[in-house]
């Protein structure tokens, strides 16, 4: 009987408040647009932080997997993949895995089809999907025997690839490709969500640029299985039941001593050792940082949205003072105007949360299809069961903020006064009045908050913008080739090659100049080498420094600009029956040359004890390249020249005359017409390099712009709200006054004063808060203190302009008043 009779008011009250909503289009506009943009903005990035740090990874067991990496702590090297002799090292010797599997990234040139095609792939052991708990859609995945040599023919492709460059015919297992020249067939499709693990960057050593697109089998050779230094290999492991991530490092420790002992000449005597990681916090990376802070940004727009709704619920209670106080005249408890009020703002809620929940499906999409494949599983991110709750939790909590104060004020009313008509004069004061000025207060702190964040990213990034990277990016295409080994073994084959190439992409229409490289700057990858300088070996094997190489080809420092600070370019004599040569940059002869000419100094790769090590001698001086990222350090730097250093895989850069866009057919060509089974893939501008470098700074400029632009519109319709609702309220004090003889400046006066009170208390708030908490950004900002005093000046400035231009307006109106009718109003 209770319940029914609960259900039965319950739903007079949904009625009621449905009907006032359709009587009040403005109001519940205004309302529900608020709260909408509020949930909205929250359910947005909620559903990134979900599909990014909260859902599991799509593997069988994901907490026990996790990622092993050496390091050479000496020489600044934390995170290093294994070689494929360490490899086996762990995975014979270590008792904590259930499993050990090894993969590398390895690109591959398809052909067959109507055009050879570059394809991203891995190099993994035959055991890797089993260890991932991952089933092939179609067909299977590898057997052990064949990571053996001679028999490592074999593919698993994934799904987007057989819909993309097969159609998705049935029965393709068994069918051959040409992959690098070789015959290979394919025996598994990997599922359409299948993601495999290697959204890992910034790990030296091991280059992750888009997701595989085919698998085969590593098949190591004997030179692979002796060699201790060639580590390109990632170590993924399963964890036996009951074993916990200290355990495994203690024995993967171990195992690294137990190498130190064994092969003495390999290691260095202090700081090499391994550690195991998380598989999830290899893959997440550094992204945390930027979502929490971006969650915050949106919770305090939220809370900025709620308390401009409950200002406007605060008004519309006071107006409705007289009905309320009928209610409670005929019997109604506080309980139940509560009840009734708080029905009313669920209402809006529910409606605000619904719209807000369609702008997050939206913004997701776009945010998806637009954002760098840098953020970690960008592919995983969407609307699920998860942010559909959040999104209720999220409304829910908002009735609480703007829906319960309210109420319970509307519940405390004087029933005397407010049946004998004075409602206006009771609810411009007390109370209310202190809860309105205090909302406002809050806005504006809240306001100072985010606007301050966003500034400290926005001038972050724009000193980005303006940092020289060292070369000049304009009107350079670049593009990347491979030669398969089957075909090119011979260096001298390849040398010819390039050399062919440059002067065929030279010789193009618009083409000023044309070069190569082997890693181009800012492109996420990276290689290092240690080296020896004539006459500093040093006695213990840990202080054998290693810094950044490059392999390039004569042209590529004056393609790219780059400035001779002295001595010379390579040149084409530069080759392998001339004596050994190298370029360095500065940051090099700062670090080992300081107060020496480096000019005829010499430096080796190999064991200078050793008779036929090859020495090469310093002959110029290149200015610094910021080659990881523009807001790095500048690091030490060789080059040594690709005639006498070949290197099968080359990024070749071109200085162009005419639009960078229109040299794609033209390049691949030419590439072509060397050779018909050579993709030129990658091809891209340097300019669009460099932008996508910064695209992560960006997108958190941006998006922290939107959401402090956003509160400060909130804060801003909020004073006006205020002020307006105050001007209505005290309309016969204001035409008393005017006819007392108050000028315009004196009306304006009372409010603006009011205001700037309020914009004050407001900013020094919002300053201590964010004098505390702006220094958790400090990993996030490129030279710009936390403590900015120019961005936290101009955002004072600009929160009180739009603070006194919120408040004018209505003030103003105010002016207008007619005092004859002003007196008549009460």
């Amino acid at each position: 009987m209770k319940l029914a009779r609960l259900t039965e008011t319950l739903m007079q009250d949904l009625g009621y408040g449905i009907r006032l909503m359709l009587k009040s289009p403005g109001f519940t506009a205004i309302a529900v647009i608020t709260l909408a943009l509020g949930i909205g903005i929250n359910t947005t990035i909620f559903s990134v932080m979900n599909g990014v740090l909260l859902r599991q990874l799509p593997y069988a067991g994901p907490e026990s997997l996790v990622m092993v990496w050496e390091k050479f702590l000496q020489q600044g090297l934390d995170k290093i993949p294994v070689s494929a002799s360490e490899f086996i090292d762990y995975q014979n010797q270590a008792q904590s895995f259930a499993q050990v599997a090894a993969f590398t990234t390895k690109d591959f040139n398809l052909t067959g089809g109507d055009a050879p095609e570059r394809v991203s792939g891995a190099v993994v052991s035959a055991n890797l999907f089993a260890l991932l708990g991952v089933q092939p859609f179609s067909g299977r995945t590898f057997l052990p025997e064949e990571n053996q040599s001679g028999r490592d023919n074999v593919l698993v492709i994934s799904y987007g690839l057989w819909q993309q460059r097969f159609g998705g015919v049935s029965n393709l297992e068994g069918s051959t490709v040409a992959l690098d020249g070789q015959s290979c067939t394919i025996v598994g499709i990997m599922p359409p969500e299948f993601r495999f693990p290697m959204s890992l960057f910034g790990i030296k050593g091991m280059t992750y640029t888009q997701p595989p697109e085919l698998w085969r089998p590593a098949a190591f050779t004997d030179r692979q299985l002796k060699e201790r230094g060639n580590r390109t290999y990632g170590l993924l492991g399963r964890l036996k039941p009951g074993v916990t991530i200290e355990q495994v490092n203690a024995e993967v420790q171990v195992i690294a001593d137990r190498m130190l002992l064994q092969y003495p000449n390999s290691y260095a005597q202090e700081g090499w050792g391994a550690s195991a990681y998380p598989l999830r916090e290899q893959v997440i990376g550094g992204i945390r940082p930027a979502l929490l802070l971006l969650l915050i940004a949106v919770s305090l727009v939220l809370l900025i949205a709620c308390g401009n709704v409950a200002n406007l619920m605060l008004s519309r209670t006071a107006a409705r003072q007289k009905e309320i106080a009928v209610r409670a005249a005929l019997g109604a408890t506080s309980s139940r105007i509560i009840r009734q009020l708080l029905t009313e703002s669920s209402l809006l809620a529910l409606l605000g949360g619904a719209i807000g929940l369609l702008l997050a499906h939206l913004a997701t999409n776009l945010l998806v299809a637009y954002s760098p494949y840098t953020l970690p599983r960008i592919k995983e991110i969407s609307v699920d069961w998860l942010v559909l709750v959040f999104t209720l939790a999220v409304s829910a909590f908002t009735v609480l903020i703007f829906g319960l104060v309210p109420a319970w004020q509307a519940s405390k009313i004087d029933l005397n006064t407010t049946l004998k008509g004075e409602s206006q004069n009771v609810s411009s004061g007390g109370v209310s009045k202190r809860l309105r000025r205090l909302t406002i207060v809050a806005e504006l702190a809240l306001s100072f908050l985010l606007l301050v964040g966003a500034g400290l990213a926005i001038k972050s990034l724009w000193r980005l913008l303006y940092v020289d990277p060292g070369f000049d990016q304009r009107n350079v295409v670049t593009f990347q080739v491979t030669l398969p080994r089957g075909k090119y073994g011979e260096a001298d084959s390849v040398a010819a090659f390039y050399q062919r190439a440059i002067t065929r992409v030279g010789a193009l229409s618009g083409v000023r100049k044309a070069g190569a490289v082997n890693i181009l700057p800012l492109s996420g990858s990276n290689t290092d080498t240690s080296f020896i300088i004539e006459g500093q070996m040093p006695l213990d094997l840990s202080q054998i420094p290693d810094e950044e190489f490059r392999i390039v080809t004569a042209d590529y420092f004056g393609v790219l600009n780059i400035p001779l600070i002295g001595g010379r370019y390579f040149t084409d004599s530069d080759n392998d029956k001339a004596p050994g040569v190298v370029v360095v940059n500065q940051a090099f002869v700062r670090r080992y040359f300081t107060g020496e000419d480096p000019l005829r100094k010499r430096i080796t790769m190999d064991d200078p004890r050793k008779p036929d090590a090859k020495w090469l001698m310093i002959v110029g001086v290149v200015g610094d390249v910021r080659h990881g990222r523009l807001n790095e350090t500048v690091k030490p730097e060789f080059y040594v020249p690709h005639l006498q250093f070949q290197e099968p895989s080359m990024t070749l850069v071109a200085r162009t005359q005419i639009e960078t866009s229109r040299m794609t057919l033209a390049i691949r060509g030419a590439i072509a017409e060397l050779d018909r089974d050579l993709p030129a893939y990658n091809i891209r501008t340097m300019e669009s390099i460099v932008d996508e470098s910064l695209a992560q700074h960006r997108l958190l400029a941006l998006s922290l712009g939107a959401f402090a632009g956003l509160a400060l519109v909130l804060a801003g319709v909020g004073i006006y709200g205020v002020v307006s609702y105050t001007v209505t309220q005290r309309t016969h004090e204001i035409g008393l006054r005017m006819a007392l003889g108050a000028q315009t400046a004196n009306v304006l006066n009372l409010f603006i004063k009011q205001t700037v009170a309020l914009t004050l208390i407001g900013l020094a708030v919002g300053l201590a808060a964010a004098v505390a908490l702006t220094r958790l950004m400090t990993i996030l900002l490129f030279e710009v203190s936390a403590t900015d005093p120019v961005v936290f000046l101009f955002v004072a400035l600009l929160l009180m302009a739009v603070a006194v231009l919120a408040c004018y307006i209505p003030a103003r109106r105010a002016t207008m008043i007619d005092a004859m009718a002003a007196l008549r109003h009460q």
